[in-house]
């Protein structure tokens, strides 16, 4: 099953998901499919705190995904390229490319990072 599949709508409104990088990429479809690349230098809470993480969008899935260290986040579920480029509006600012307060993340999963991390 494919994540999307557990999202009812393709939006932001998607609760995160936060698992293991091999865990993700076990689905030959996700290693397969082409991405568009949005930027390897994301801080999660700041710039520079907790990782500089690669933030990338799968074409076959719809995933907006970070990883870093082995671990993913998945930001969101997009049908198609207009509408995850239109969502990433402003990203190449390097003040925006901060995970946490470009994608609102939860604080759940915040902390759910850090125990992975560490």
């Amino acid at each position: 099953m494919f994540l999307w599949e557990r999202f009812s709508v393709f939006a932001m409104s998607a609760k995160t998901e936060v698992i293991s990088e091999e865990e993700f990429f076990r689905d030959e479809k996700r290693r397969k499919s082409p991405e568009v690349d949005f930027g390897a230098w994301w801080g999660l809470l700041s710039r520079n705190e907790m990782g500089k993480w690669r933030v990338s969008w799968i074409k076959d899935t719809g995933e907006l995904y970070a990883v870093f260290k082995g671990i993913v986040i998945v930001l969101g579920i997009y049908k198609n390229r207009e509408e995850v480029e239109e969502r990433m509006k402003g990203w190449e600012e390097p003040r925006n490319q901060v995970l946490v307060s470009f994608f609102n993340l939860d604080g759940w999963a915040v902390d759910k990072i850090r125990r992975m991390i560490m």
